[in-house]
């Protein structure tokens, strides 16, 4: 079963709190034991082996993985895992690295955290204005907040815009706080032995792309930065706010075609159709067990979700006459 997870912070992070949940360190520990004491914790190489022979993973294994590239994949993630000597894979989105680019998500909740922050005199002129570059009217804070929500890279232009209004300076931003992995750091990851993957170069919906051509300049080229820079000759990749809308025939060509392209994972719940391995996505912080972690509600609502799933799958089968 592989884990997932974006971020671990004792800290509030204004560009994450209103887009990701994010655990704290105790928190992220006890999912850890909880995970040693119920199964093994496989490192990316044995999940890969087991892929490459067709064999199926270790009944109550685990694999523990990371997306977007955070700062805190260094400075407080790794530290844990080391010490609890777990193996993990990050996954970078390579645009991102040095602080080069700031992620259209992460601009939103900084969006969003300016608008919380604003009087209620300034707020109402906020929204007027975010209101007449967006060409729509934002009768309340919280309907702008949903509509700042839905947008996602083919909206960039309109995120920028509602940026600008509420006078938030990304340069700045990324130069004083660094939310994102430096290359330096990475390096390191690799030396304390883990495993590193790619997210993309962007972190597009890659549903929203269209071009296939374009989703597969996304995967390979990611794997090959992360690649080169840790000098092996082919990587993991995570898709990107999950594969539920991607072409599966189109991923596995894509596969064939480039070697840099190892075990695809997706974001999913639990399962594994041979060629993307779903993961529990575990930022989750409600639902704390009496042992401290709430991995088992979040591993026991992934299986219901998935038996809905298969169960939808079977009864429109059945109405088209396709046998279930």
């Amino acid at each position: 079963m592989a884990v997932g997870y974006h971020c671990v912070s004792n800290t509030r992070q204004p560009h994450l709190a209103h887009v990701l949940d994010c655990k704290t360190p105790t928190e992220f520990e006890s999912d850890l034991r909880w995970m040693a004491a119920t199964g093994p914790v496989l490192n990316y190489e044995e999940v890969a082996a087991a892929r490459r022979s067709g064999k199926r993973f270790p009944r109550g294994s685990f694999h523990v993985s990371f997306d977007d590239g955070f700062s805190e994949s260094a400075t407080v993630i790794a530290p844990i895992l080391l010490r609890h000597k777990i193996p993990a894979t990050f996954f970078l989105t390579t645009d991102f690295l040095d602080n080069r680019r700031l992620f259209h998500r992460n601009l939103i909740s900084l969006c969003i955290e300016r608008l919380r922050t604003a009087s209620s005199t300034e707020e109402a002129d906020l929204r007027r204005r975010i209101g007449i570059s967006a060409h729509r009217r934002f009768p309340s804070a919280e309907g702008l907040v949903r509509w700042l929500r839905h947008l996602f890279h083919d909206r960039v232009d309109s995120i920028e815009a509602a940026a600008s209004v509420l006078g938030i300076d990304r340069a700045a931003f990324l130069e004083d706080r660094s939310p994102y992995l430096t290359r330096g750091q990475v390096l390191r990851l690799a030396a304390d032995g883990f495993t590193l993957g790619a997210h993309s170069l962007s972190h597009p919906r890659m549903s929203l792309m269209g071009r296939p051509a374009a989703i597969e300049h996304e995967i390979v080229e990611s794997c090959r930065v992360v690649a080169d820079l840790v000098g092996v000759s082919q990587v993991p990749f995570s898709v990107p706010f999950g594969a539920s809308r991607l072409n599966r025939r189109h991923l596995k060509e894509v596969q064939r075609r480039n070697p840099v392209v190892g075990c695809m994972f997706d974001a999913d719940g639990i399962g594994d159709d041979g060629l993307l391995i779903s993961r529990i996505m575990a930022d989750n912080q409600r639902g704390t067990g009496d042992d401290g972690s709430n991995l088992p509600g979040l591993i026991r609502r992934a299986w219901l979700r998935g038996g809905i799933k298969r169960a939808k799958v079977g009864i429109r089968r059945i109405a088209t006459g396709d046998r279930p």
